[in-house]
């Protein structure tokens, strides 16, 4: 039998092959295209292996013509292959493709014969009705429910007529697929303008006798298949209490463009239940159409609250100037303060030409009460061209107006505003608004390019100024806007004579924005007795150098200042903390003393444990002595416990060198592997030119030892280079164990040691070197070579037996020549030209309903909430979700606010692993605010200092520009800084919840989230 069925298929497939030759003209007189896809094709024939076939149909999906039908049809009912063949033959043009799955259906089985009858279903193959309407009765239900689906996708007339005579069938297991499948071959059906058969099927459907969703969904397809009895059915439905008949009226109402029906609808909505009115007002908001306007404001002042907000929301939804009108209208002596920030939420939102321009009229005309309430809606809306208005609001209005007026103004002017704010400052005879203004001075001169010309004014005002609260008033403008002009301004009034201004001038250095006043701020120290003050510039101290990114060692200094000036137990505690984010070993000299105060006894050694955790990877003896110590003596069970734990990872990274200099990614153009490792570049060229900056070990998980290449320089095909200083007592002999990905080289004062350029995964110890240190300083080089996947290398230091070496010490801060600070990337240099995005460019990634396109991971809570998408921080733990969808380059375009306080942001070109993120932050260590620029490896690769451009109580506008790897990030409006990088260029987008107890009841809100793919992809 099974032989009699082989030569059936052969002779199928024979007759297929035979066709196909003498209809294609194009085939040689073989029936075998030339070129690549006469390539492929032998492939298809010959013995090779599924894996190859697989692979040859593949590319034959973009180049596949008739020649290689035949090839094709002879793999059908191969089952390792046929799969894969008819993914090729299902998209083919041809009719023979066709011919080809019909031939091989008769002797096909099992999963073979599912899969073709699918295909033919997927192809509207008409040719298949008949003899898929014979497998309908077969006995295998599989096969039976496969053609009755296939008949459906089909959906000619007559597949419809064999599908009617199957929803009569007894069994349900025919009945209903049939009635399925009978939906989507009515659609088709409709789409193909045979609307008199759909109607008939849709019709049928709607019997009782179906289930509820192959009903609605009959109801659904018979509504648009009959538009003129559509008015009379939706009207009903809403009007009646089968609930899922409303709700597919409902749906159809919102896609309708009918504006009779809509007109009919809202004028009737206090006619229908009480339980479908918020539904209908929904759907007449989603439906967009202004015919609906007149009713939904009936709604919003007659109904209830629930009726009432949700007419507001769709007023919002609708837009334009005629919903504009009618929500200032309930607005205007709506005593009810909920239901009035529901309206103000709404014209915020509210979208449509001429709204701005009408909003800043009726904010002139608008009671004096009202009035603050569109003057921070212009400002939530970033109406900038109502400045000028806004000023005038300022100069002639006081009290709340004028306060509103004035930080609307910093929120929305420039540069060139900055003067007559400043006059507003200098004038001012009362305290009743004086911050108010301060704030938006401050904001206004953050809007000068030149971040060196920002104090220029405000200092010169300062200097003619003879009225001491004006005086003060400057100073803390000046302390806000931190630059240098500011420093050394500041820095001449702590002489003053007046105390109030002295005292001003101190208080300013300690609230300082960067820490470029910690060192002026530290010698006031010694200038000042007042006891008040002294504690003032402690603390301001303390928090500067919290936030220093030099050195430990230049911190040390005024570290000794502050703890010579500790006198109480609560400056003590605060200087220990100061303390333990020092990693330097004399910081430990400086805590010790407290030790033995029973007052901050506690705090030392806590501060003691932190600082030795810090000295594992650069004084691995002096912290491990320390930690000893302290789990011996302490009597606290947390300082044990913790002290044991940091043995415990001490121990695993015991003799790893974990701090280096790294320089790269050097690569050569069109060369690739051992010839690009062999290549010598800058680092070890003699006289070769090279720029550094210091990494660490420790930032892939489970492996501290590793140094991340990858993360720290990024690409495939490239050469990196890392080097430090071995300090040793006397010359000694010693081993080197290095593990790297992929190939290494090592060099030890200038004399190659290891060459091992065979490609590979990184073990650590894998490579054994014996080397002799000299006496003193000696230098180490290490070059790695990257093909693909991770960049990574790790080296140890070991005597001869492969113990502790002793009377050694690593440093990368030896010799800093070619060091450079990589913080901050406004660099000078060409970017491509900003030129707008269409209008019709913009794809909303967030319908405002649900999550749908969207998937979460991690511990955050991700929901919709008032057509808003939030993300809840509620246990420390984080989360992320992330776009469907990858995108290379793009605008991103996001308004959103925040609960403070908050660590969050907006990934793009996320590849699953990594990728850069639009930081939403206070960051102390850099300092950097909202509208920074994060990469995995270098940190903040654009970081905005103003901090003033964000409004931590409202509505914030982010927007992200990705053009190759050109990348330029906005802030409501302003551009926080450009930078060209290429670690990442395509992936998805996503919104990050930072994890940490600090943030727990952190909550991110988006209102809106949109992206424009750029003419590169997308």
């Amino acid at each position: 039998m099974k032989r009699q069925m082989g030569t059936a298929i052969r002779i199928g497939v024979i007759v297929v092959m035979l066709a196909v030759m003498g209809q294609d003209k194009a085939m040689g007189a073989e029936g075998v295209s030339s070129g690549r896809e006469g390539e492929l094709i032998k492939v298809l024939v010959s013995n090779g292996t599924a894996e190859a076939k697989d692979a040859a149909c593949r590319e034959l999906q973009g180049i596949g013509s008739r020649a290689s039908i035949p090839a094709l049809a002879s793999l059908l009912t191969e089952p390792a292959c046929s799969r894969s063949a008819r993914s090729v033959l299902e998209v083919m043009p041809y009719p023979e493709a066709g011919g080809a799955l019909l031939a091989a259906l008769g002797p096909a089985e099992g999963a073979v014969k599912l899969g073709i009858i699918q295909s033919l279903g997927q192809r509207g193959e008409t040719g298949a009705v008949e003899p898929l309407s014979k497998l309908t009765g077969s006995s295998d239900r599989d096969v039976a429910r496969a053609a009755i689906r296939a008949l459906g996708a089909i959906g000619t007339e007559r597949a419809a007529e064999v599908l009617a005579g199957l929803r009569k069938d007894n069994s349900p297991e025919i009945r209903l697929p049939a009635a399925e499948a009978s939906l989507v071959a009515a659609e088709g059906l409709w789409r193909r303008n045979e609307v008199g058969v759909a109607a008939g099927i849709y019709q049928e459907l709607q019997d009782e006798k179906w289930p509820a969703f192959v009903r609605m969904a009959a109801i659904r397809g018979w509504l648009h298949a009959a538009p003129d009895k559509a008015k009379a059915w939706v009207t009903g439905a809403l009007k009646g209490n089968d609930m899922a008949a409303r709700m597919m009226a409902a749906g159809y109402l919102s896609e309708s463009n009918d504006e009779g029906l809509v007109l009919q609808v809202a004028g009737q909505l206090s006619g229908l239940p009480a339980d479908a009115r918020a539904l209908v007002i929904g759907a007449l908001g989603d439906g967009g159409n202004p015919a609906a306007v007149p009713g939904l404001i009936q709604a919003a002042k007659q109904g209830d609250r629930e009726v009432r907000q949700a007419a507001i929301g769709a007023l919002g939804r609708i837009g334009g100037l005629d919903s504009l009108a009618a929500l200032c209208e309930l607005m205007a002596g709506n005593s009810n303060a909920q239901e009035k920030q529901v309206i103000i939420s709404t014209l915020e939102g509210l979208e449509g030409d001429g709204v701005d321009r009408a909003l800043t009229g009726i904010m002139q005309k608008a009671p004096e009460a009202d009035r603050p309430i569109y003057i921070g809606l212009l400002a939530l809306r970033h109406v900038s061209s109502a400045t000028p208005i806004l000023i005038d609001e300022a100069r002639s209005s006081e009290g709340l107006v004028r306060q509103v007026a004035v930080k609307a103004i910093g929120q929305l002017g420039t540069a060139e505003d900055l003067p007559t704010v400043l006059s507003f400052l200098v004038d001012m005879k009362g305290d009743s608004d004086r911050d108010e203004v301060e704030r938006a001075v401050v904001s206004l001169a953050g809007n000068i390019e030149d971040e060196a010309a920002r104090a220029d004014v405000v200092a010169a005002e300062l200097d003619k100024a003879n009225r001491i609260p004006i005086r003060c008033s400057l100073l803390r403008v000046l302390g806000r806007i931190g630059n240098a002009k500011a420093l050394e301004t500041v820095g001449r009034y702590l002489r003053a004579d007046n105390p109030e201004v002295r005292e001003t001038a101190v208080r300013a250095l300690a609230s300082w924005p960067n820490i470029r006043a910690l060192d002026r701020l530290a010698a006031e120290l010694k200038n000042t007795s007042d006891p008040v003050l002294r504690v003032v510039i402690m603390r301001g101290c303390a928090r500067l150098i919290a936030m220093d990114p030099r050195p430990a060692s230049v911190k040390l200094d005024i570290c000794k200042v502050l703890v010579g000036a500790a006198e109480r137990v609560e400056d003590k505690k605060q200087v220990l903390g100061v303390l333990a984010n020092v990693s330097d070993a004399r910081a430990l000299d400086l805590v010790m003393p407290f030790l033995n105060e029973a007052g901050v006894k506690m705090e030392a050694e806590l501060a003691a444990l932190k600082i030795a955790e810090g000295l594992t990877l650069t004084a691995p003896e002096v912290a491990l002595k320390t930690v000893r110590t302290l789990q011996a003596k302490s009597t606290s069970d947390p300082v044990r416990r913790q002290a044991a734990e940091i043995l415990k990872r001490a121990e695993q990274l015991e003799g790893y060198i974990t701090i280096w200099q790294v320089s790269g990614p050097y690569e050569a153009s069109g060369v690739t592997g051992e010839a690009l490792f062999n290549k010598a570049f800058g680092p070890e060229s003699a006289g070769g030119q090279a720029k550094w900056r210091v990494v660490t070990a420790g930032t892939l998980a489970g492996r501290p030892e590793m140094v991340d290449l990858a993360g720290y320089l990024g690409g495939e095909s490239k050469v990196g280079y890392a080097r430090t200083w071995i300090q040793s007592e006397k010359e000694q002999a010693a081993l080197l164990e290095v593990g790297a990905d992929d190939e290494v080289g090592v060099w030890l004062n200038g004399k190659q040691v290891l060459n091992n350029g065979v490609p590979g995964a990184a073990v650590a110890g894998e490579d054994k070197v014996a080397v002799t240190l000299k006496q003193g300083w000696n230098q180490l080089l290490v070059k790695v070579g990257q093909w693909t996947g991770p960049w990574e290398f790790c080296v140890r230091l070991r005597n001869r037996d492969g113990g502790r070496i002793e009377g050694v010490v690593a440093d990368a801060w030896h010799e800093m020549g070619g060091v450079v600070q990589e913080t901050v990337a406004m660099e000078e240099e060409e970017f491509p030209e900003i030129t707008p995005v269409a209008k019709d460019a913009w794809q909303s990634l967030f319908n405002g309903k649900d999550l749908t396109g969207w998937r979460a991971t991690g511990d955050a809570i991700f929901k919709v909430e008032d057509g808003c998408l939030v993300g809840t921080q509620t246990s420390g733990q984080g989360g992320d979700l992330w776009t469907e969808s990858q995108w290379d380059d793009f605008e991103l375009y996001v308004k959103y606010r925040m609960v403070w306080p908050a660590n969050s942001g907006f990934w793009f070109r996320h590849d699953g692993k990594n990728g850069y993120q639009y930081d939403i932050l206070k960051y102390r260590d850099p300092v950097t605010y909202s509208g920074s620029l994060y990469c995995p490896g270098k940190l903040f690769v654009i970081m905005n200092l103003n901090e003033g451009l964000e409004d931590q109580e409202g509505w914030n506008e982010a927007r992200v520009r990705a053009e190759g790897d050109a990348l330029t990030l906005w802030l409501n409006g302003k551009m926080t800084g450009q930078c060209r990088d290429n670690t990442f260029d395509r992936g998805a987008v996503g919104i990050q919840i930072h994890p940490g107890k600090q943030y727990i009841g952190m909550e991110i809100i988006v209102k809106e989230i949109r992206i424009a793919p750029l003419k590169k992809g997308g």
